[in-house]
C-alpha cells in the first residue's frame, strides 16, 4: 500500500467515532480435549454460545481472539487450531452470538457453516504446531486485521492479514493472494522453533492511529517480551522486519530470564489511565504466575521491566503449574476499560477463568474479582482466553 493510502486510512480512523468495546469474550479448551469454545457476554458474564470450533476428533486446543473483522460494529470471534494442528483459522460472524443472528451450531455441535466468514490456513499446511491469534488495526481501516503467530515447531513468525480482504473474499479467502497480507516477519531469531504468542493493543499507544503489537516466545522459550510500534508496520507493510530503528517500543524479560516456559501475552488499558498495559503469563512447568506491566512507563521509553513503577500487579496461583493464559475484555458497559482475563487448569483440575479488575488507589494497584467461570467440568486441562 502506498504511503498516501496509509495516511488517508489513518486520517479516516482518527476522524470516525470511537466504537463501543467488544460485546463478547471467548474461552477455548486447551490441548487434550475436544475443540470446544464457550462465548460469554461482556456485560453479564452469561454464556451465549457453546460449540466445537473444528472437527471433534481434533484435540490440540483452540486459541481465541475478538475483533470486528467485517466492519459491521459487531464483535466477531477468531479461532485458531492450537498444538498439533495445522495452521487453520476461522473467523466467525459475531451476529450469530446475538438473539437475532441465527443458530450457531449444526447437529453435531460444530459451528454452523453459515456463521463462518472465513476458514483458511495462515501458514503452510505442513506446519503442525497450530496458531496463536489476535486482532488489531494496522492499516487504519474499519475492519480489524488478524494477527497470526506460529505455534510450537514453527519459527517466531508473525503474519498480519488484512481484515478488509477477508471480508471482501469471504469463504474464498485463502491468505495466499498478495493483497491478503499486511506484514509477514520473524519477531525473534529465526532459529527459535517453539513458536510465538501474540497480542495487539485495542486502542493505540501514545495516540497513534495504529495498534501496537506484543510478542513473546512460545512454550520452551525464555520470558522475553517485545512491544512493536504499529506505525512502522503500517508504513512498511511487506517490507517490515521488526529489526529496524524505531520498530521496537520495548524489549525486556518478564520474570526470571532463565525460565524456559515461554509466555502468554495480552494488551489492554487494565488500570484505566489512558495507556495500554501488557499482561504476561507463564507457560507450563512453574507455578502459574502473571504480571501486568505499566503502559505509561512503556510509553516513556527505556523500559526494562525492572523499574519501580514498571509492574502494576502480579499474582501466582498456588498449586497450578500448567501455565496461565492471559487476555482482556471490556465488560460491565465500561467502554475502553480493559478487564483482565486469566485462564488456568491441568493437574486434574477443571479449566477455570477469572475475570478481574485492576484499580489504582493511594499509589498502589488492587485486584477485584468480578466473576469466575468454570469450563467444561469433564475437561481437566488448561484454557485459552481471548486476547
Amino acid at each position: 500500500m502506498s504511503e498516501s493510502k496509509v495516511r488517508l486510512r489513518a486520517e479516516l480512523l482518527e476522524a470516525r467515532d470511537v466504537p463501543a468495546g467488544p460485546t463478547i469474550f471467548a474461552v477455548g479448551g486447551g490441548p487434550g480435549g475436544s475443540p470446544r469454545v464457550e462465548v460469554f457476554s461482556t456485560t453479564t458474564g452469561v454464556k451465549v454460545a457453546d460449540f466445537l470450533a473444528f472437527e471433534n476428533t481434533f484435540t490440540g486446543g483452540v486459541t481465541t481472539a475478538i475483533g470486528d473483522v467485517n466492519g459491521d460494529n459487531v464483535s466477531d470471534l477468531i479461532v485458531g487450531a492450537s498444538v498439533g494442528g495445522g495452521p487453520r483459522v476461522k473467523v466467525i460472524d459475531g451476529r450469530f452470538f446475538t438473539t437475532t443472528g441465527g443458530t450457531f451450531t449444526d447437529g453435531s455441535g460444530q459451528i454452523n457453516d453459515a456463521a463462518v466468514l472465513a476458514d483458511f490456513f495462515a501458514f503452510e499446511s505442513t506446519q503442525r504446531g497450530g496458531t496463536n491469534v489476535a486482532t488489531g488495526s494496522f492499516i487504519g481501516a474499519n475492519n480489524a486485521d488478524l494477527v497470526i503467530g506460529a505455534g510450537p515447531g514453527g519459527g517466531p513468525r508473525v503474519r498480519i492479514l488484512d481484515g478488509a480482504q477477508i471480508t471482501a473474499q469471504g469463504r474464498a479467502f485463502t491468505s495466499n493472494n498478495v493483497n491478503d497480507t499486511v506484514a509477514n516477519f520473524f519477531a525473534f531469531e529465526p532459529s527459535f522453533r517453539n513458536g510465538i504468542t501474540v497480542a495487539a493493543s485495542p486502542s493505540p499507544l501514545g495516540g497513534l492511529a495504529f495498534s501496537d503489537l506484543v510478542v513473546a516466545p512460545g512454550i520452551g522459550g525464555g520470558p522475553r517480551v517485545r512491544v512493536l510500534a504499529g506505525g512502522p508496520i503500517a508504513a512498511k507493510q511487506l517490507l517490515y522486519t521488526s529489526n529496524d530503528l524505531g520498530d521496537t517500543r520495548a524489549d525486556f524479560f518478564a520474570f526470571d530470564p532463565n525460565l524456559r516456559t515461554g509466555l502468554y501475552v495480552a494488551a489492554a488499558d487494565y488500570n484505566r489511565d489512558g495507556f495500554v498495559d501488557v499482561a504476561v503469563g507463564t507457560g507450563p512447568g512453574v507455578t502459574a504466575t502473571y504480571a501486568v506491566y505499566n503502559g505509561a512507563t512503556i510509553s516513556a521509553g527505556n523500559f526494562t521491566g525492572l523499574g519501580l513503577n514498571d509492574v502494576l500487579y502480579s499474582f501466582s496461583y498456588a498449586g497450578y503449574t500448567n501455565g496461565v493464559t492471559v487476555g482482556a475484555a471490556v465488560i460491565l458497559n465500561s467502554v475502553n476499560n480493559g478487564y483482565l482475563l486469566t485462564g488456568i487448569g491441568g493437574q486434574g483440575v477443571v479449566g477455570q477463568v477469572e475475570v478481574s479488575q485492576l484499580t489504582a488507589g493511594s499509589g498502589f494497584i488492587t485486584r477485584q474479582t468480578v466473576y469466575n467461570l468454570a469450563f467444561d467440568p469433564n475437561f481437566l486441562g488448561g484454557v485459552f482466553v481471548s486476547v
